[in-house]
């Protein structure tokens, strides 16, 4: 919680024992998200790929999620994660986070550096992805 920006109180996420949408305070406490009174302006929202299909969480106007990118992620799930984010096309924001493995892949498929990778390149390894899906279920 230490790294987590002064500005949130809690991070809101899935637990993996139990499944349950649960939050961890600034004190290390942990609770079901249902039983936590923090203003949800407070509260940094954490999804991965497994989870953000069906969740519907009522965030903030000026929310900011992560989304992280699994192996061969199409792009129906990256798109599922991302729209978690109601209000994306307003004030809200989303960072695309990948392993250095994952990160690879995407520069390679768009033939770019790693630190030129931006969420169009994202966005084309998604779809190459889902081209080969595609291909090799047919």
């Amino acid at each position: 919680m230490e790294k987590i920006d002064q500005r949130f109180d809690g991070v809101v996420y899935f637990s993996d024992k139990s499944n349950q949408i649960m939050i961890i305070l600034r004190n290390e406490e942990y609770l079901p998200l249902s039983a936590c009174h923090i203003d949800n302006k407070k509260l940094f929202v954490y999804l991965d790929e497994v989870h953000a299909r069906g969740t519907d969480l009522k965030l903030p106007l000026t929310a900011r999620g992560i989304v992280t990118l699994g192996k061969n992620m199409n792009k129906d799930k990256l798109m599922q994660a991302v729209m978690r984010l109601r209000d994306l096309d307003y004030k809200q924001s989303v960072v695309l986070w990948g392993s250095k493995e994952i990160s690879a892949e995407i520069a390679m498929i768009n033939g770019i550096k790693l630190d030129e990778i931006s969420s169009k390149h994202v966005i084309t390894w998604v779809t190459y992805n889902t081209i080969q899906k595609n291909e090799n279920d047919l």
